[in-house]
C-alpha cells in the first residue's frame, strides 16, 4: 500500500464528506458501501484512499477506471485507477491513483527542434497511453494546423530509387543525415540511430490541416503501416504466371523477405519547421509479480490442444509492449477456443423451421426467398459474445455489465477494423481491464472441468 500519507487540502475535504457523493468501479455503483474517502497530493500528484464497508460487496473488477461523482450529475470529483487493495475485517480499503499511466509506462527517446511545449507535453501523455479527451489544452495553446511530413526507417529491404507504394506513400532510399536537425542532443540521436541501423529505405508520407504533432505521428505511421503491410501481400506471391498470363521472373530470397517498419517516426510541420524524432515503444514499467497462496491454489491448467493455444493467445493478449490492435485480436482469438464447445439449445425445431419457411417464401421472388431463406436458417445460431456469456454462466464465472461491456467494446474496434468503419477509441486501460475479465473466464473455465466427474 502507499506510504507517506499527506494531509488532504481541508476544502476538498471538506466537499467528500458531504453526504450522497456517487461512487462507481466500472459501471458498478458502489455508493452504499463507501464509508470513506481521503483525498491527498503525492509527487504533486491527486490520490485517493477508499475505504468500502458493510459487505458483501457487489462484483467489480480491480483493472477498471474509479469516478467520484458530485451529487446529482455526472462530473467528477475524482477519477482513477486502483493500485493496491487490502482487507481490514469487514472493509476494504483501495489506494487509487488518479494518473498511473505515468506510473506504469516510461517515456521513450526523443529527440526535438523548435517543438513548443504544448505539443511535448500533448506527446508525453498520449504515449503514456492517456485517451484524447483526457488531454485537455486550451484552444490558445494549439499551435496552427499545418501539412506535416511522416517518415519511418524500413528495415530488410534495399531500392535504388523512389517507389510509390500507394498516392499517398513513397519508398525512397535513406537519406544521408536524417536526423542532423537535432543538434545537441548526441545522446537522443545515436539510441534512436540505432533503432534503425541497417536501414537502407525510408516511407514516407503527408498528413494535412493537422494541429497536433502527435496526431499528424498517428495518422502517418498507420498509412505507412497499412502501404507496406500491402507491399509484402505483394512480395510473398510465388507464382509462376503473372494475372496477365505472361511469366514472371523470380529470386526466393526477395519472395521469402520479409519487410521491418522500424519502431522510429520522424515528424515535420512543413509550414512551421517543428519536428521531432521518437521511439514509438513506450516502455512498460511492469511490477514484480507475488505469486502468492492464491495463484499457488488455482487448479492445475488443462493440457489439450485448444487450451494451450487459447492461453497462448491470452499472453499475447496481456503483453503491453504490443499494439493495442494486437493485443485484441489477441482477446477475441483466446475467446473463441474459450467458447468452442459451446451448444446451446435450438429456439426452432427442424419441423418448426420447415413450417415457417414454407409460409416465409409464399409469393417472393427467387432472390427474396434466397434471402429469407438464409435469414431463417440462422434463428438457431448465437453470436460468439452469446456464446462466450452462455460457456461463463456455466462454469459459474461472476460477470458484470461493466465486464460484458469492456468486452463488447473490444469486439466493436476488432470488427471495425476488420470490416471498416470507425474505431472506438480503446485505451491501454480498457484493455488491460479486458484482459482481467478474460484472464477470469479462462481460469473458470478451468475450475469447471475440476469439478467434472
Amino acid at each position: 500500500m502507499t506510504e507517506n500519507w499527506k494531509r488532504p487540502d481541508a476544502h476538498l475535504r471538506s466537499r467528500f464528506f458531504q453526504p450522497r457523493f456517487t461512487v462507481r468501479i466500472g459501471e458498478t455503483d458502489v455508493s452504499e458501501f463507501a464509508s470513506n474517502i481521503v483525498v491527498f497530493e503525492e509527487d504533486r500528484l491527486p490520490h485517493a484512499r477508499l475505504t468500502l464497508t458493510g459487505g458483501p460487496f457487489p462484483q467489480f473488477d480491480y483493472l477498471a477506471d474509479v469516478a467520484v461523482l458530485r451529487p446529482g450529475s455526472e462530473e467528477p470529483y475524482f477519477g482513477g485507477t486502483i493500485t493496491a487493495a487490502e482487507t481490514q475485517d469487514d472493509a476494504l480499503i483501495l489506494d487509487v491513483f488518479s494518473v498511473s499511466e505515468f506510473r506504469e509506462y516510461g517515456v521513450s527517446p526523443f529527440a526535438l527542434s523548435r517543438v513548443g511545449a504544448p505539443d511535448l507535453i500533448n506527446m508525453q501523455v498520449r504515449g503514456a497511453g492517456f485517451s484524447r479527451d483526457r488531454v485537455k489544452l486550451g484552444k490558445e495553446l494549439q499551435p496552427t494546423a499545418e501539412l506535416f511530413e511522416v517518415a519511418v526507417p524500413v528495415l530488410d529491404c534495399d531500392i535504388e530509387s523512389a517507389l510509390t507504394l500507394n498516392p499517398s506513400v513513397r519508398l525512397l532510399p535513406m537519406p544521408e543525415g536524417l536526423l542532423h536537425r537535432f543538434t545537441g542532443q548526441t545522446n537522443a540521436v545515436d539510441e534512436l540511430a540505432a533503432l534503425y541501423r541497417g536501414a537502407k529505405a525510408i516511407a514516407v508520407t503527408h498528413v494535412s490541416n493537422v494541429t497536433w504533432m502527435s496526431d499528424a505521428e498517428e495518422e502517418g505511421v498507420s498509412v505507412i503501416r497499412r502501404a507496406l503491410d500491402w507491399l509484402l501481400v505483394l512480395m510473398r506471391n510465388g507464382a509462376s504466371v503473372r494475372s496477365d498470363g505472361t511469366p514472371a521472373s523470380f529470386r526466393r530470397d526477395d519472395v521469402r523477405g520479409f519487410l521491418r517498419q522500424s519502431s522510429v517516426a520522424i515528424v515535420t510541420g512543413m509550414q512551421s519547421g517543428r519536428s521531432w524524432a521518437r521511439d514509438l515503444r513506450n516502455p512498460v514499467r511492469a511490477g514484480e509479480a507475488q505469486l502468492d497462496r492464491t495463484i499457488q491454489a488455482a487448479p492445475s491448467a488443462p493440457t489439450d490442444e485448444r487450451s494451450s493455444q487459447s492461453f497462448a493467445a491470452f499472453r499475447r493478449a496481456a503483453d503491453e509492449q504490443l499494439p493495442i490492435a494486437t493485443r485484441v485480436s489477441a482477446i477475441w482469438e483466446a475467446l473463441e477456443y474459450y467458447a468452442a464447445d459451446v451448444r446451446r439449445q435450438p429456439s426452432f425445431q427442424k419441423h418448426e423451421l420447415r413450417a415457417l419457411r414454407k409460409r416465409a417464401v409464399d409469393g417472393l421472388t427467387d432472390d427474396q426467398s434466397r434471402r429469407v431463406e438464409f435469414a431463417i436458417a440462422q434463428l438457431n445460431s448465437s453470436s460468439l459474445q452469446e456464446r462466450i456469456w452462455h460457456q461463463a454462466s456455466l462454469d459459474g464465472v461472476r460477470v458484470s455489465s461493466g465486464d460484458r461491456n469492456v468486452i463488447a467494446r473490444t469486439r466493436g474496434y476488432r470488427n471495425a477494423l476488420v470490416h471498416g468503419g470507425g474505431v472506438e477509441d480503446l485505451t491501454r486501460g480498457d484493455v488491460n481491464y479486458a484482459v482481467s475479465v478474460v484472464s477470469r473466464l479462462l481460469l473458470g473455465g478451468a475450475r469447471s472441468r475440476v469439478r467434472e466427474p
